[in-house]
């Protein structure tokens, strides 16, 4: 049996693509599938902004993460501040991305 290549394998090798000039928006990227969707769509060249609750707070280190692999990859993945639950903070991130 043939094993499938892993998600980390197939970001690798879109990593060399040029920039998109393209701006996307991912919610609840701290985990799960926010967070692959957010790194597949800036290893696409994609200006990614990678929301999540808690920046400052409980998803601290995750902001790290998105940082430390910004820079590991050479992509432009950003770490935001977005609760959807809260139209203030829906508008503040907006404001920030436009």
């Amino acid at each position: 049996m043939t094993q499938k290549p892993s998600i980390t394998n197939q970001q690798s090798d879109s990593v060399s693509k040029k920039p998109t000039g393209k701006i996307a928006l991912v919610t609840g990227a701290s985990s799960g599938f926010g967070a692959l969707t957010a790194r597949a769509l800036a290893c696409a060249g994609h200006t990614v902004y990678a929301s999540m609750r808690e920046t400052t707070g409980r998803n601290a280190p995750q902001v790290n993460e998105v940082e430390r692999y910004a820079a590991e990859h050479g992509v432009d993945l950003r770490a935001i501040e977005l609760d959807v639950s809260s139209q203030e903070s829906a508008d503040a991130a907006i404001k920030t991305v436009v």
